[in-house]
């Protein structure tokens, strides 16, 4: 393990906790038209190239941070691409 590993938990920690009241207001309210689907996507594909990263030069830190952050985005994901399907029938209907 490098010496700079503890500030890789230290980032990833942060990094994680960003995430987390997202995810809590979307799981509670539904609501997802402020965010970006675009922004959600490259947020997933960023972290599965950070994984691989972290994997590849086997830093735990980057890959299990990357690995948290995708579990906490992806329910995201799901919820607006519902909601974008519902507006999109909505739309279709009227």
């Amino acid at each position: 393990m490098s010496h700079f590993e503890p500030y890789g938990v230290v980032a990833g920690i942060l990094t994680v906790g960003i995430y987390i009241p997202q995810l809590i207001k979307t799981l509670k309210t539904k609501q997802t038209r402020d965010l970006s689907m675009l922004m959600l996507v490259l947020i997933v594909l960023c972290n599965i190239a950070w994984v691989f990263n972290g994997i590849e030069i086997n830093s735990p830190s980057r890959y299990l941070s990357a690995i948290f952050v995708l579990v906490l985005t992806i329910p995201i994901l799901y919820i607006k691409f519902k909601n974008m399907q519902k507006e999109s029938k909505i739309k279709q209907a009227a």
